[in-house]
């Protein structure tokens, strides 16, 4: 019989499965911060807030659509230009590159990053998960509690 081993799964791969994940749709998004609060690498950790812009974007979207004729011309396009960015994000992710989503890539890192004491920590740095959990709870509550106690038209 034959010594089988299993082989070691590193944190460069844990990051590369988290960076993956995090781009298959909102459930996958939330399955990667959970998996990132675990182990966290700044390659998950990059890559979950270049997602989260995207995610942004789209419900930004989503509330312009509501408008007629340009909110729906806005809308068409806008969902076109987050498949391109979500295309190139969710390659660099396969790859396992720090590499930003054009135009909106670096700012993404600004904008989504943990405070810092210098710059340069700042886009390293992974972000804390649960406070972006949190985030996400409280805009969940805040959705149920305004549909729960609408006012009648």
């Amino acid at each position: 019989m034959e010594n089988q081993t299993q082989p070691q799964t590193t944190s460069a791969d844990d990051g590369k499965t988290i960076a993956i994940v995090s781009y298959l749709t909102v459930i996958g998004f939330i399955a990667a911060i959970i998996m990132h609060g675990n182990n966290k690498t700044s390659l998950g950790a990059y890559h979950l807030r270049q997602m989260l812009l995207l995610i942004v974007i789209g419900v930004g979207l989503g509330i312009i659509s509501w408008i007629p004729f340009l909110g729906w011309l806005v809308w068409i396009v806008g969902f076109f230009g987050i498949l391109v960015l979500w295309v190139f994000g969710l390659i660099a992710a396969a790859n396992g590159e720090e590499k930003p989503m054009p135009l909106l890539g670096e700012k993404a890192q600004e904008w989504f990053a943990t405070k810092s004491s210098t710059p340069s920590q700042t886009l390293t740095k992974p972000f804390k998960s649960h406070d972006l959990k949190g985030f996400l709870l409280s805009m969940c509550l805040h959705t149920c509690l305004k549909k729960t106690f609408k006012r009648p038209a």
